[in-house]
């Protein structure tokens, strides 16, 4: 035992190492408080998850109302807007709330399901953590979207640094509402305007 805990740590120590050269390659040089320069593996190890999340993307719909679900639901239906949330996430990580998941019942397919708990939840397929910082930076090669629910997406927008949002163009009744995210990313592009929704690319303000 003595020797797999001697090996986690210096993974974790060695991570941490690398991390922060990505840091300064990523963002710079800039000043830093000689508090925050610990040997905590625990540190090093959240340093190292803090980059990983630079790359989180964040993808939703919500009515003109800011609704994203009614009764654990998707209180409307968009054809349309399931092929881009397809064509988005196909091949690569999903992460979600157990309500979110449990609305749909199943992993998507051809996607790794991740899901965000605090209870011991467990489902065939799936991977359950009980925070954002649990996922590695292995999964840079691929994008990371966080799908919902509401208190996710709290959790997880001011992590990401892309947000794609469908904007459904009437107002409906709900129960779950997307958080503020207007003084935090700008418009970068339109992607589509239909007659019942448009898509919205926005990114983070540097």
């Amino acid at each position: 035992r003595s020797v797999t805990l001697f090996k986690l740590l210096w993974r974790k120590l060695f991570a941490g190492t690398y991390s922060l050269l990505t840091a300064l390659l990523i963002y710079g040089t800039q000043p830093l408080d000689n508090q925050n320069l610990t040997s905590s593996v625990d540190e090093t190890a959240a340093i190292l998850s803090l980059i990983a999340m630079k790359h989180f993307k964040a993808i939703a719909a919500m009515s003109l109302n800011r609704v994203i679900g009614a009764g654990n639901k998707i209180p409307w239906h968009l054809p349309e807007d399931f092929k881009w949330f397809k064509q988005l996430t196909t091949g690569n990580v999903v992460v979600m709330g157990r309500k979110t998941f449990e609305s749909i019942g199943r992993p998507l397919p051809n996607r790794e399901t991740i899901i965000l708990s605090r209870s011991q939840f467990a489902y065939p397929g799936v991977r359950t953590i009980s925070d954002l910082g649990q996922i590695e930076l292995a999964h840079e090669a691929r994008e990371v979207f966080i799908c919902g629910g509401a208190q996710v997406y709290a959790q997880a927008l001011p992590l990401c640094s892309d947000l794609y949002l469908t904007r459904v163009k009437r107002e409906v009744e709900g129960d779950a509402f997307f958080p503020a995210f207007e003084n935090r990313f700008e418009l970068a592009e339109e992607l589509r305007d239909t007659p019942d929704f448009k898509i919205l690319h926005y990114r983070q303000m540097s």
